[in-house]
């Protein structure tokens, strides 16, 4: 006989968490935040970490970014105080936490990528897309199962059948979008696939520490 119904629980699922402005807030930031980050790229060499090509400025962000920037980190916060816990005397709460917050902004045209790398010193990593154009030409971000490829190095033609799981072992490709701010852990493997588009992509990178 069948059995009667199933259930899947996700056992040590890895979060990103997905959100985004409404549009006239994501282009009230876009065009406030463009000048300000090609005259910086104007003015600086910038520095070379994961960058393959393309402009990372300092970490310095927060001191110079300017109203635009104290908007995102202030949401970010928010979003950080609703999926973050504090263990206070054995039980899980959710207080206010005096971030450490470090951040700065990249700008990728054709060809340029960022190689896969982790953020360490950091508890929560997110990005801010500043502006996507050619949102079809690549320029991805790519996020590799933090398991490596134990889940399918038995036999890679096997996939879990389950909704969400058929990456296990593999990587996931998200496609931004302009106003989109994305959340992960600092720990999580992630490059940004090669830009082929004729366009600026440009994003603001932030770590929070305690």
């Amino acid at each position: 006989m069948p059995f009667a119904d199933f259930k899947v629980k996700n056992l040590f699922p890895t979060p990103l968490v997905i959100s985004s402005f409404a549009p006239d807030v994501a282009e009230t930031i876009r065009a406030d935040l463009v000048p300000i980050l090609l005259r910086k790229e104007q003015e600086s060499t910038g520095v070379t970490v994961s960058n393959l090509g393309g402009w990372q400025s300092d970490h310095n962000l927060p001191q110079w970014g300017g109203a635009s920037v104290d908007t995102i980190l202030s949401s970010l916060k928010d979003l950080l105080a609703q999926v973050t816990l504090y263990l206070d005397n054995k039980e899980f709460k959710r207080v206010p936490i005096d971030w450490k917050i470090n951040g700065w902004a990249n700008i990728n045209r054709n060809g340029h990528a960022n190689a896969m790398h982790t953020h360490p010193g950091a508890y929560w990593s997110a990005v801010y897309y500043v502006q996507v154009e050619d949102a079809d030409e690549g320029g991805g971000l790519e996020m590799l199962d933090p398991r490596g490829p134990l889940p399918s190095m038995y036999c890679p033609l096997l996939r879990f059948g389950i909704q969400g799981f058929v990456t296990a072992g593999g990587a996931e490709l998200h496609q931004p979008k302009t106003g989109e701010c994305l959340l992960f852990p600092s720990w999580l493997q992630h490059s940004v696939k090669p830009y082929k588009g004729a366009g600026t992509r440009i994003s603001l990178a932030f770590n929070f520490s305690v």
